[in-house]
């Protein structure tokens, strides 16, 4: 009996020992929930460091894009910042244009596209080249009368391009005589005030006027014996003595005049508008001075610069872009991992709730017939194919074609120190064509650029060439899109030896 009751006894002290399974079952539940609440705490804090890195990987791709837009801004206007930088905070473009703006016999001229048009292709580098390459001929005109050459003053360079910008819009000297009334104001102890100037419309070489047609009308007029000491005068006194002769050869007598030490010089290819202005007075307060060949050489390097630094802008907005990339996919990505673990778990006590991956159409019944197809009707296994009738279609854009149909050279017509190019008319999705020409085949170096802006236009004069050179030609089209400018395939290259 005693052993009976010592038997009952520790199995009393034994099942009070073991705790219940409904007690281990609660502490497992807890342990996993609490596991869960960490895992969904640690995908909440991913989630919100990888929005905070997109921000700031945005953040710093709007500063490149910034950086970008400043850099194409200052290539495509490397000329007059070129100009502005020689020339002194004192003196730039936008001051003078400011200045003169002043003056109420220039306002018709400056408040208007077509001025900020001529002032944009007078200071692009390609005319500005243009611009020193005529200056160049100047002087080998003046040395035919043994002349010093003239150098290239910035300032009178800055004068010439706005003064040529709004003589292009009507067949006058315009912007000098308001300066002879006083239209620099302050400006006038920075540069000349009174400028010989020389104007042209139309000519592929202006000296073709200026310098050969109006000599041969100075010479006949000295033999004639007319004009009493003609051959002794200087352009001012031809002016006050025989009026009427000057106004037929004071381009010529500007060119060789020996008091003439200085001179600025712009080149519009658009309209074929040239300007030159003289000036006797080589005092420092009005500028830097330099040779032709110098100013090409300076304008070259700076020229270069822009072009590095916006190479630099675009490598950082790319890199920019691409961390932008990453960062989004890496957000994306930590957003799945937190849906993932907070989607809400099956009901078990439904047995009858599909699972995730079920489907079910009520439309069908519970207990389906056996499949019996018609004669005609093909099984559900077997392939269908599409209707010739209907052939597929597609919404996708990329099929869409998305640059301008490209054109090509029909005619390329050499002149005296320009050509004519005649191409083919491409009007299917083109807003107007490009044209480049230059010395070297492969275009790495002294590209001139010609934009054409009517897609009907089929031919254009390329003017303020050099002599005797063969020139290779090229030409696409361009779009304008809300996107930007697109542009076609190059058309083959073809060359031509100007006169």
């Amino acid at each position: 009996m005693k052993k009976i009751v010592a038997v009952l006894l520790c199995m009393v002290l034994t099942f009070a020992a073991v705790p219940s399974f409904a007690a281990v079952r609660s502490d497992d539940a807890a342990f996993a929930t609490q596991a869960d609440d960490m895992a969904i705490a640690a995908a909440i804090a991913e989630v919100e460091q990888c929005m905070s890195e997109l921000e700031t990987c945005k953040a710093a791709l709007e500063t490149a894009k910034a950086d970008l837009e400043a850099a194409k801004l200052e290539a495509n206007e490397a000329g007059k910042v070129f100009l502005n930088n020689k020339s002194g905070e004192n003196f730039t473009v936008e001051i003078l244009i400011e200045q003169l703006r002043k003056d109420a016999s220039l306002q018709q001229y400056m408040n208007n596209e077509d001025f900020e048009a001529g002032v944009a292709s007078a200071l692009s580098v390609s005319n500005l080249n243009a611009a020193a390459d005529f200056v160049d001929e100047c002087n080998t005109l003046r040395a035919k009368h043994s002349l010093a050459p003239l150098k290239i003053n910035y300032r009178l360079m800055i004068l010439s391009a706005v003064s040529a910008a709004i003589s292009s819009q009507v067949i006058a000297h315009v912007a000098v005589p308001a300066i002879y009334n006083g239209a620099l104001g302050s400006l006038g102890s920075y540069v000349t005030q009174y400028p010989g100037e020389n104007l042209a419309w139309r000519y592929s070489d202006p000296f073709d006027g200026w310098y050969d047609a109006e000599k041969k009308i100075y010479d006949e007029a000295v033999a004639s014996g007319k004009y009493p000491g003609l051959d002794t005068m200087d352009a001012y006194e031809v002016s006050q003595s025989y009026h009427e002769l000057s106004t037929q050869v004071g381009h010529y007598l500007n060119i060789v005049d020996p008091r003439n030490v200085e001179t600025g010089f712009a080149h519009i290819s658009e309209n074929s508008t040239d300007e030159q202005s003289f000036s006797w007075d080589q005092s420092a307060s009005y500028g830097e001075v330099v040779t032709p060949a110098e100013f090409k050489t300076a304008l070259a390097q700076a020229a270069q610069a822009t072009q590095t630094k916006l190479s630099e802008m675009k490598t950082k907005y790319d890199k920019a872009e691409a961390n932008v990339s990453k960062a989004q996919y890496s957000l994306d990505r930590a957003q799945e991992r937190l849906d993932e673990l907070t989607k809400e778990p099956s009901d078990p006590d439904n047995p009858d709730e599909p699972k995730p991956d079920e489907t079910t159409d009520p439309s069908k019944p519970d207990d389906p017939k056996p499949y019996d197809p018609k004669p005609d009707e093909p099984k559900p296994d077997d392939p269908v194919d599409p209707s010739p009738s209907e052939p597929p279609t597609s919404d996708d854009p990329t099929d869409e074609e998305v640059s301008p149909k490209a054109t090509s050279i029909k005619k390329l017509s050499p002149s005296k120190k320009a050509f004519t190019v005649t191409w083919k008319k491409q009007t299917t999705g083109t807003t107007g064509y490009q044209i480049q020409c230059s010395l070297k085949k492969n275009f790495k170096s002294g590209v001139k650029k010609i934009k054409v802006k009517k897609n009907t236009q089929t031919k254009k004069k390329v003017t303020g060439l050099k002599r005797g050179k063969k020139y290779y030609v090229r030409i696409r089209t361009y779009k304008e899109t809300a996107d930007g400018t697109v542009y076609s395939s190059w058309s083959k290259v073809k060359s031509v030896k100007t006169k």
